[in-house]
């Protein structure tokens, strides 16, 4: 299991800033390549806004290294830009579902937008849709037509458009 792994399945934002940070700590000590600037393992993460720029500054930094043809700096980039993808996308979803100064709390098709785009992210959403949770029975195949279903980990949300 990789760290952008652990990061999709994160149970709140703490976790999230903690394991950017073990990456950034650990990138400091190995990048004996200097691949990443400075800006990227300048610690500390500061909020969303931060890594939101850092994860723009690596696109900018990975178009650069292959126009350079710059394979190996290419790839430590691409690790990088997985990982603190993983990280916004999941810290987006947080920031989403937190609830709103008036309390009113996210619709369930909103909820089900940020989770497909999250699966989606993360290379998940075809195996959901081809995976083991594709034939889970005929209570699935006789659902109404106008619901959407999205399966997410063996869960099965409605989302009704």
């Amino acid at each position: 299991m990789t760290i952008s792994h652990i990061i999709r399945e994160a149970n709140s934002e703490h976790e999230i800033y903690f394991l950017l940070t073990a990456y950034i700590d650990a990138v400091q000590f190995a990048d004996k390549l200097n691949c990443l600037s400075e800006h990227l393992t300048r610690l500390p993460l500061t909020g969303l806004e931060d890594v939101r720029g850092r994860s723009a500054k690596l696109v900018g930094e990975l178009d650069a290294a292959s126009k350079r043809l710059d394979d190996k700096v290419c790839t430590v980039i691409k690790e990088a830009l997985e990982i603190f993808g993983a990280a916004l996308t999941r810290l987006e979803l947080f920031e989403r579902l937190s609830p709103s100064p008036q309390g009113t709390a996210l619709p369930m098709t909103a909820l089900g937008d940020l989770v497909a785009r999250d699966l989606a992210a993360s290379g998940l959403d075809n195996f959901y849709s081809t995976g083991p949770t594709a034939d889970m029975g005929s209570e699935l195949r006789n659902l109404p037509e106008q619901s959407e279903l999205l399966g997410i980990g063996g869960c099965y949300f409605s989302a009704e458009s």
